[in-house]
């Protein structure tokens, strides 16, 4: 159970995964709100209002090698954060599942990474990024839509997507806000977009440019950890320190040495904290990319 546990903690950086099941059988494992907003250009709340006629061909992202078809939805904009800010409307392609092949394995909850399928008359909060050559906004993932038909929690996913856009407008006060939860959540996403954003590294491509952030900022996001309870267990929150932590990827090199007891991470991470806070420096991934 322990080892479970602290794949699951460590796994945080990493996106998406595949993990087993009590039955050893493949899961689909989806992460946090947060991450998922730290990484969206925008997120929109309302309707599907239309479906386009037109199957639009293009890519499903940058590196695919083939066209697909895209339908594409029109949205009407009840709420918009982010690039959706002050639109009425939005555009959003998905191309169309394929039918899975007999006799493949499949995995649980595989449907989940899957473009979220939209009907007319649908509500739903989306998370959005622009393709990136049309002229629409994709939904990659399934578990980026959050639909509210039928759905009792949706009225609080949605909030708390709210409340996280809101922190990242002004990242920097939410990490000095009174209440200890809001600057772990900034936190936590700060350190999304530095150790995710910019980090694909393609075969043949020069390795990865890391550079370090921005000094203030850097104390502010340790301080949020070192400040943090790691003692109190909330199912209800939304976020953990341990959560939090892990997104920092420390090594031996930077002095941190894993416990074997994943019960015993809290107090050497304060304890790390206590010593390395006024020296460690968050380092950020830097786009090859021109």
């Amino acid at each position: 159970m322990q080892s479970k546990r602290l794949i699951g903690w460590v796994g945080t950086c990493l996106g998406v995964l595949l993990v087993a099941s009590t039955a050893q059988a493949l899961s689909v494992a989806i992460m946090p709100i947060w991450h998922r907003v730290a990484l969206a250009d925008c997120v929109v709340i309302g309707k599907v209002t239309a479906i386009e006629d037109k199957l639009v061909m293009a890519q499903a992202n940058a590196n695919s090698p083939n066209l697909e078809e895209h339908r594409v939805a029109v949205l009407k904009i009840d709420k918009g954060f982010g690039s959706a800010k002050g639109l009425t409307h939005v555009r959003i392609g998905a191309t169309i599942p394929k039918p899975p092949q007999p006799g493949v394995p499949q995995i649980a909850g595989i449907e989940m990474m899957h473009p979220v399928n939209l009907a007319v008359g649908q509500e739903f909060c989306l998370i959005l990024q622009p393709h990136h050559k049309e002229t629409f906004f994709v939904a990659p993932r399934s578990y980026e839509a959050i639909r509210k038909q039928n759905n009792a929690g949706f009225d609080k996913e949605a909030a708390l997507i709210e409340r996280c856009f809101k922190l990242l407008e002004n990242p920097d006060a939410s990490l000095k806000s009174k209440d200890a939860e809001d600057r772990l959540l900034t936190a936590g996403m700060l350190l999304t977009r530095y150790k995710m954003t910019g980090r694909g590294v393609r075969a043949g491509e020069p390795p990865q440019k890391t550079e370090p952030i921005d000094a203030a900022q850097n104390q502010l996001i340790l301080g949020a950890l070192a400040s943090a309870d790691w003692t109190k267990r909330d199912p209800a929150s939304p976020i953990s320190p341990a959560q939090v932590f892990g997104y920092l990827q420390l090594t031996d090199k930077d002095g941190w040495k894993q416990p074997q007891n994943f019960q015993e991470v809290p107090a050497a991470a304060h304890q790390w904290l206590k010593d390395h806070a006024a020296t460690y420096r968050v380092q950020r991934f830097v786009s090859n990319k021109k």
